[in-house]
């Protein structure tokens, strides 16, 4: 069984062959398959690479866009005690759902 560590922005995410990630929105159509060679571990049984200068070198993780969806609203309150001030904003992230299609090594 192969796994992986791989960097998206300044997120890391572990992933599996047949594993479905969320990641910050990608400029990618619905349908698409990339490789990402932003690897920063490969495992492959006991086998263990671990980062080099800064990614793996020759370490590829092949993804496909499932989707494009909202995250749930997060709700940011703020409020001074003892005055009538107070501020409530929301924000929700764009994402992109992937599918793990394959992790390669070599």
């Amino acid at each position: 069984m192969s796994k992986a560590v791989v960097s998206f922005g300044s997120h890391q995410y572990a992933v599996l062959p047949g594993a479905h990630i969320q990641v910050l929105r990608l400029e990618r159509s619905v349908g698409e398959e990339f490789d990402w060679d932003k690897v920063l571990l490969v495992m492959n049984g006991d086998a263990a690479t671990i980062a080099g200068k800064p990614f793996v070198q020759g370490a590829k993780v092949k993804f496909r866009v499932v989707r494009h969806l909202r995250d749930k609203k997060v709700i940011v309150f703020k409020k001074r005690s003892k005055k009538a001030w107070r501020k409530r904003r929301g924000h929700r992230s764009d994402l992109t759902e992937l599918e793990v299609m394959g992790i390669n090594y070599g």
